[in-house]
Formats: structure tokens, sequence, C-alpha cells
């Protein structure tokens, strides 16, 4: 029996094979927006692809399915903190959270030699920016002296 994109032999001749159900069909949709999303130029990114042979095409379709695993996970660890994002945006304003590194010159000292000083920064976060930082406890990447 052939329903959808889904193959399932009758049911008597492989038992632990579960019909076409309600659940299935509801499931569809995210399996859908999963390559849809891996298609998206600012998700996943199938394209654009710089490879010729097989074996680099699958590896780099290994990548990207990982990629879409990994920040699916991410998604729902955020669902289950009460934010509700979908991968797209979710990349998206987790890329415009940037720690910058301000060098500055060397202060005079008395005697030895004096180090150049760095300021590690975040760059300001509008209140949307803040709950994924906070809910994902991205604090813990900073520099030691941010």
């Amino acid at each position: 029996m052939r329903v959808g994109a889904i193959s399932c032999a009758p049911q008597f001749l492989l038992p632990n094979c579960f019909p076409y159900s309600s659940l299935a069909h509801r499931g569809q949709y995210k399996l859908e927006d999963g390559f849809r999303t891996m298609k998206d130029s600012e998700a996943c990114c199938w394209w654009p692809m710089h490879h010729w042979t097989d074996q680099k095409i699958r590896v780099h379709g290994f990548f990207c399915v990982m990629a879409l695993l990994l920040v699916s996970l991410l998604q729902r660890q955020l669902g289950q903190k009460g934010i509700d994002i979908s991968i797209a945006r979710l990349i998206r304003r987790l890329t415009e959270i940037e720690e910058m590194a301000l060098a500055y010159p060397p202060r005079p000292v008395a005697r030895g030699k004096a180090k150049p000083r760095s300021v590690y920064v975040l760059s300001q976060m509008d209140p949307e920016q803040r709950a994924l930082f906070e809910a994902l406890d991205l604090a813990r990447y900073q520099h030691p002296t941010a």
C-alpha cells in the first residue's frame, strides 16, 4: 500500500509497520518545513553547493542535515522555555549578537614593558535578543574579561 510519500506494506505482512494515520500526517509538515528551511539561504543553506564529486555532495548534504538537526534542537529547547521562534528568525537574531574586542594603546608605566589593553563588549541587544541570550545561557561563551 502506498499513501502519499509513505510506503507501507499491508498490516498482515509487516506487523510492526503502523498504518498511515493523522499523527504521521501532522508530522509530515514538520519534515517538509525542515527541507524548506535547509534550502533557505539564511538558514542551513543547501545552496550554493560548490562541489562536483558524489562524495563531497554527500558530505555537504550530511552537514546540512546535521545543521538542521542542531538548529531544530535549539528551537525545541527555546520552545520548552516559552520562546516560540522560527529557525530562520532564530539564526538571524543570534547572528546579530556580536562580541567586539576594543584595543586601547598601552598605559605608560614606570618600569618594564607596557601591555596593550583590550576590553570585550557585547553589541546592544533588543528584548528578544536578550531573552534568547539568557535562555541559551550564552554568557558562558563570552570572553572572561567581558
